[in-house]
């Protein structure tokens, strides 16, 4: 991520989080977080789609509130 990209730092499911992370460069480990239950998401210039950005954290909160 390079200085001024604007991101997004999401709870994800343990099965689930490594599987994004292998699959786009722009998800990776959430800085200053468990590396375990949290992901950050680089929003513009990432190649994601914002229905896609939406459903991760619609994920994340549905995670958030278990």
């Amino acid at each position: 991520m390079g200085k001024g990209d604007t991101s997004v730092t999401d709870k994800c499911d343990p099965e689930y989080i490594f599987e994004l992370r292998e699959q786009f460069h722009s998800i990776y480990v959430g800085t200053y977080m468990s590396n375990k239950h949290w992901n950050t998401l680089t929003i513009y210039r990432s190649g994601l789609l914002i229905n896609f950005i939406m459903e991760l954290i619609d994920h994340s909160y549905d995670m958030a509130v278990k």
